[in-house]
């Protein structure tokens, strides 16, 4: 009877503040490395204010409909997407995230597209380097795409795998599991599951002690209040700024013998950049593409809110369709001018 007075009373109270975005995250070993993914072949929903949105993910975790092999067919081509819950696609449908919509432009125009979602909620390019180091490769795609969003450099102090020593990048960590042993035990009982897409009470639990974590992680990265990023007026520290452009030229470096890096600035919740002004030049010359949101910024309001107006203001259908449009087009390009 409590539970139930108090699932009635958070409903009336909050009803509109929470979100039902169940974090179904495990674990699994690359290699060495003890790395969060999603769980594979679930099917689940996340609710706000703003609507329901339906989501499935496959056999190894990506937020694609069907299994993906590591060998490609005869004339494939392939496109691995990179980034956090934004190009995971936290708030939009299956077929919205700007994967999904690259790959149905690409096959419209005859291509043989397979573009895998490897976005994951909480990541930062350290992150999804080292993902990219230990896993992405091996589905030997042809492109990856890079989704940069502002908060990537306090992800990459929270998850700590690399360290800026002596101007180069040193690795110091191999594992990263925030809260995944919990959702281990949680999740192999199906009240819980039940719980996390229908309960208000039960999300603003989890949520505030999630949240608290979230805040004691990165207080424990040492970062002081003067540090914190704010990207769209450029103040971010020196270090923040050397850590993430030696990830950058990494991952270019790694990817350069066998893919197109397509690197994607995801705008902020203010609709700024989220690449400091003075990092613009080296984000252009870490890829072979760069989508620097500010030259695009017209048509993405022309097409409506950048982000959902509640919730947890994730990028919206809208800003998902022209992102997956740019890809499309900038792929198609450059297939246009192989021999």
């Amino acid at each position: 009877m409590s539970l139930f007075l108090g699932e009635l009373l958070i409903r009336a109270l909050y009803k509109d503040n929470i979100v039902l975005f169940p974090r179904y995250f495990t674990d699994r070993w690359y290699g060495k490395f003890h790395l969060r993914r999603m769980r594979p072949n679930m099917e689940f929903t996340h609710r706000s204010v703003d609507g329901v949105y339906h989501f499935q993910t496959n056999n190894q975790g990506f937020r694609n409909n069907s299994p993906i092999s590591y060998s490609k067919k005869p004339g494939e081509i392939r496109v691995l997407v990179l980034g956090d819950s934004h190009t995971f696609g936290y708030e939009v449908n299956q077929l919205e995230t700007y994967a999904a919509v690259a790959e149905q432009r690409l096959r419209d125009q005859g291509i043989n597209a397979t573009v895998i979602n490897a976005g994951l909620s909480g990541t930062g390019t350290g992150e999804q380097l080292v993902f990219l180091e230990q896993e992405g490769y091996k589905y030997q795609p042809d492109y990856i795409v890079l989704g940069f969003f502002e908060n990537d450099f306090d992800d990459n102090q929270k998850a700590a795998f690399f360290k800026v020593s002596n101007d180069t990048l040193q690795l110091v960590k191999q594992e990263h599991l925030p809260g995944v042993k919990i959702q281990n035990f949680i999740y192999q009982f199906k009240l819980f599951h039940w719980l996390g897409e229908h309960s208000y009470l039960y999300n603003f639990t989890f949520n505030t002690i999630w949240d608290f974590f979230k805040t004691l992680s990165l207080k424990k990265s040492h970062r002081t209040e003067a540090e914190q990023v704010n990207t769209h007026s450029g103040q971010i520290s020196e270090a923040d700024q050397e850590l993430e452009k030696l990830l950058l030229n990494r991952l270019y470096q790694q990817t350069k013998p066998y893919a197109k890096l397509i690197i994607l600035d995801i705008p902020t919740y203010q609709g700024h950049s989220s690449v400091p002004s003075m990092m613009e030049k080296y984000f252009s010359a870490s890829a072979d593409t760069f989508f620097h949101y500010p030259l695009h910024e017209l048509v993405f309001k022309r097409a409506g809110n950048t982000h959902v107006p509640h919730g947890q203001q994730h990028i919206s259908a809208s800003t998902h369709r022209i992102f997956g449009e740019q890809i499309a087009a900038y792929i198609a390009g450059t297939l246009a001018k192989q021999p």
